[in-house]
């Protein structure tokens, strides 16, 4: 009898197959419960004993600290939290982490996987601070920090700690506020208000309007040209005419829209909306000591089992070779937005 093995510990040992093979059987698998609170699990890899598959190299992926992000791997949704010494066939990879808010993602890495050796790669994320600017009264000025139209009216964006400064732009028939430096440490929200009082001043001109929502409406920070403009939406911030690229960052649980690229005309607007898909979760199971490779579509996920936030549709479930066991059959299950799809590998002692 095979005993379950327990893929969220924290130290535990696996011995990879000699080598692996994916056979094509079909199943039908319906979705599984509502995700709850805990749906998503973060991984932490301990110590790994294994041994390779013929012509295979081994991938671990961790996140510091250990956060809900999703593990890609050349742009496939791998595992949420962390890579359990995946086998992969010898080569280049892009790693990546999907963004967690609060926190700053690292960069993507490009590693090489070589045979029969470890590759570890850590994706350092640092937490931000949050920096809440408002008009006083509401004026539409726009607030720029550090010499970048971040919004007009308030503001409320993630950014790294230390000192910024604060600019408010020009409001027809009011004094502008002078500006401010403040200092935005991690994990705190620093405030900062423009009094604006009546005054001389003929206002800004030769400007468009960018408006940009997201859908439904989601606490993501919305990126123009690379600059974290705001959380959740852009109150209509006056631009300089030209192209801009939108980007919104991910959410647990969320597919993220893609980006795009659009042109802000002088005295006209310009709406963008973010159209974020409730994701479904993969949950895999196998009950055999032995960690065998998890497959998605053909693509190697992870050794022993995954929880993973997928886009809605149909998956097939493959399952690796392991010495001295016959092999799980595949399964095809449906992935349920909202909703966790439980999928378990028998395998049986030869």
């Amino acid at each position: 009898m095979c005993i379950l093995l327990a893929i969220g510990a924290v130290g535990f040992s696996i011995t990879s197959p000699t080598h692996t093979v994916v056979r094509t059987v079909t199943v039908t698998v319906p979705g599984g419960a509502s995700i709850g609170a805990t749906s998503t699990s973060v991984v932490s890899p301990g110590s790994v004993t294994a041994t390779y598959g013929q012509g295979y190299g081994m991938l671990r992926v961790t996140s510091d600290p250990a956060l809900q992000t999703t593990v890609l791997v050349n742009d496939i949704r791998r595992d949420d939290g962390g890579l359990n010494w995946v086998k992969l066939a010898p080569g280049t990879y892009k790693v990546r982490f999907t963004d967690v808010p609060g926190y700053a993602s690292p960069p993507e890495q490009t590693v090489t996987v070589n045979k029969n050796a470890n590759t570890t790669v850590v994706g350092k994320f640092t937490q931000l601070g949050y920096l809440h600017v408002i008009t006083n009264p509401a004026l539409p000025g726009t607030i720029y920090v550090d010499g970048h139209a971040r919004d007009d009216s308030g503001l409320w964006a993630p950014l790294n700690p230390g000192q910024h400064t604060v600019h408010f732009g020009d409001v027809a028939n009011y004094t502008t506020p002078a500006d401010e430096v403040v200092n935005v440490v991690a994990g705190e929200t620093a405030t900062v208000t423009g009094n604006y009082v009546p005054g001389a001043n003929p206002g800004p001109s030769g400007f468009g309007y960018l408006h940009v929502i997201t859908d439904p409406a989601l606490g993501s920070t919305i990126y123009v040209n690379n600059v974290p403009m705001d959380d959740l939406a852009l109150n209509w911030v006056k631009l300089d005419p030209g192209a801009y690229t939108v980007h919104f960052s991910d959410l647990p649980g969320y597919i993220s829209p893609p980006d795009q690229t659009v042109t802000v005309t002088a005295g006209e607007g310009t709406d963008v909306t973010g159209k974020f898909t409730q994701a479904g979760y993969l949950h895999v199971t196998t009950d055999c000591p032995v960690a065998p490779t998890i497959y998605v579509e053909g693509n190697a996920m992870d050794e022993g089992g995954i929880w993973v936030a997928l886009q809605p549709g149909t998956y097939t479930v493959s399952f690796g070779d392991v010495e001295g066991y016959t092999t799980a059959s595949p399964q095809t299950v449906t992935v349920t937005s909202g909703q966790t799809t439980t999928v378990a590998g028998g395998y049986v002692a030869t």
